[in-house]
């Protein structure tokens, strides 16, 4: 088959060549440059590369099984990229011949873009939104995040969006049905600013149901070219009873603080009124408006915190924005009471954030010794390794191990990629602390074990050997959970440093624990 399907793609690529149905690009650089950027230096629409993927891919790729599934190409992704970027034409759009590969490269150029496409402002409102059983409330309060996307970003999601529907058209063959779409798509349209592995984890279901939704409702909420959704009672005829006094309202826009929400134009969005089915729960207005929204300037570098400005859902529902506390501990089955400091559980405690965020960069060496020196007097230990007992050693690695793990984690936020070596270069001197420890804890000769007692363990020790089992099997289920999520995204298993980084400190933590446990047995 794979061959029947290259000979294929390759005599369309040599049509395509001869007749000359694409102009090579110029310009410069498209992959990780900001939508709105290109689309003016190009005085297009849409940018080029995702005009011409989607029609190679309309021709070549509608009936092809697993697409956007299937990894392609490696080779012939990054020599399509490179095409694009105007830095290469190896390949070009004419002359490719693995579908798979074209498919990659419409996900890496939404997976690039600084600001993805439904941006990353209104990333707690969508997840908020759709933490909503409301139906109703879901769809009208989208419809109005929709309209106040910039005109770039929403011309691209329009183009997009028809595209992926004529996919789906074709999921008897191609198996990519509305759900797996959503499934290949939702991290790369909409991620958060300061991006968290366990909290985009926690998210992702709301994030697939998001574009699951955008898809089934594409006409009423991307294109407005139908009056009502499909699925909604929100349009249907309404009761003239009035509504209760506690009756959630949509807030009109442009109407003060404080002040009687107004009676809004049309059919009323309460489900008892509309037809819709009843909750107990109480909704509170969607404060928010759009009018404001859409003549905001939009750019990528903004100073402002994402969560002072956006739009915002006040709910019982709204998320947290810390990525601790009951949400983070409660994806992953811990009690909400449980917290772990240094390296545990939590992706990253503020603790750990403030730590990365305060790295001094430019005096990288002595701000890491400061830190040291800092967990050396919390844990009473001294800086001699030769006056350390096994148990010290090891916090003595560990530390260590953090403070460098935090400098290629502050290194990347600021410079958007890992250190090199020359980069790592002044930090010599730990890393060379950091290998001794491990020599001396290799070979340190554990102590005998005494021969334990007939009777039962002390009930303290069976408990903390009971607690640290329990948070070791939580600990391994969140990895294998990261570990089929990224597979899902990127099509194979976590091989690099890079792709372990985000879960790094659970990973150790998880090693810690075996080690525990494996002494205490």
């Amino acid at each position: 088959m794979r061959s029947l399907f290259g000979k294929k793609h390759k005599d369309h690529a040599a049509s395509s060549s001869s007749s000359g149905l694409h102009k090579k690009p110029t310009g410069g650089k498209v992959f990780g440059t900001a939508l709105i950027d290109v689309c003016e230096r190009e005085k297009t629409e849409i940018p080029q590369v995702a005009t011409e993927v989607m029609e190679y891919l309309d021709k070549n790729g509608l009936k092809v099984e697993g697409i956007f599934r299937i990894p392609g190409n490696s080779i012939q992704i990054q020599q399509l990229q490179d095409y694009y970027d105007c830095t290469s034409d190896v390949l070009t759009i004419d002359t490719v011949d693995d579908v798979h590969a074209v498919a990659c490269v419409l996900k890496q150029y939404l997976r690039d873009l600084p600001d993805p496409l439904l941006t990353h402002r209104f990333y707690d409102t969508f997840i908020a939104i759709m933490k909503n059983p409301d139906y109703d409330y879901r769809i009208s309060n989208i419809k109005k995040l929709i309209t106040a996307l910039p005109p770039a970003h929403k011309s691209l999601l329009q183009h997009l969006f028809s595209f992926l529907l004529r996919v789906a058209a074709q999921s008897d063959v191609n198996k990519m049905t509305f759900p797996n779409l959503a499934i290949v798509f939702g991290p790369n349209l909409l991620r958060p600013r300061h991006e968290s592995m366990l909290r985009m984890i926690e998210d992702a279901r709301h994030v697939n149901s998001l574009i699951k939704l955008l898809l089934e409702e594409y006409e009423f909420l991307i294109m407005g070219t139908t009056d009502k959704p499909k699925n909604s009672a929100l349009y249907k005829k309404p009761d003239p009873t009035p509504a209760p006094a506690s009756a959630p309202v949509v807030a009109a826009a442009g109407s003060a603080p404080g002040s009687a929400p107004s009676t809004p134009k049309g059919p009323s969005t309460n489900p008892a009124i509309a037809g819709g089915r009843a909750h107990t729960h109480r909704r509170r207005a969607f404060k928010f408006d759009p009018a404001d929204l859409s003549t905001q300037t939009f750019t990528e570098d903004e100073s402002v915190d994402p969560g002072e400005k956006e739009a915002r859902v006040d709910s019982p529902a709204r998320p947290r924005r810390a990525v601790g506390g009951a949400a983070a501990t409660a994806s992953i089955g811990l009690a909400p009471s449980k917290r772990i400091s240094a390296i545990g559980v939590i992706l990253m405690t503020p603790e750990m954030e403030q730590e990365v965020k305060e790295f001094d960069l430019a005096r990288p060496l002595q701000h890491a010794m400061s830190l040291l020196n800092v967990d050396r007097q919390k844990c009473a230990r001294g800086a001699d390794c030769s006056t350390m007992n096994p148990l010290q050693l090891k916090a003595e690695k560990a530390a260590v191990k953090r403070i460098l793990r935090n400098f290629d984690v502050s290194f990347k936020e600021k410079h958007g990629h890992l250190p090199t070596k020359a980069d790592k270069e002044p930090l010599r001197p730990l890393y060379q602390q950091y290998r001794e420890l491990t020599q001396i804890i290799d070979n340190t000769v554990a102590p005998p074990v005494p021969a334990r007692a007939t009777g039962p363990k002390p009930s303290v020790v069976d408990e903390q050997q009971k607690l640290l089992r329990k948070e070791k099997r939580q600990l391994q289920l969140f990895l294998h959970k990261y570990q089929e999520e990224f597979i899902a995204r990127n099509g194979r298993k976590v091989q690099y440093l890079e792709d372990r980084l985000p879960v790094q400190r659970e990973y150790d933590r998880y090693k810690e624990l075996k080690l525990q446990l494996a002494d205490g047995d």
